[in-house]
């Protein structure tokens, strides 16, 4: 039962691990996707 118990915590500990990077990806390209397109909509 203790074995359950560990295999089941170590899941969202991974997924927040993997969202962190992927929040920080999307915060870093999207500036630069901004700048990097001139025929932009928003421009």
């Amino acid at each position: 039962m203790k074995h359950a118990l560990n295999y089941h915590h170590p899941i969202p500990t991974h997924f927040l691990l993997y969202l962190i990077p992927l929040f920080t990806h999307l915060l870093l390209v999207s500036p630069f996707h901004s700048n990097h397109c001139p025929r932009s909509p928003l421009q």
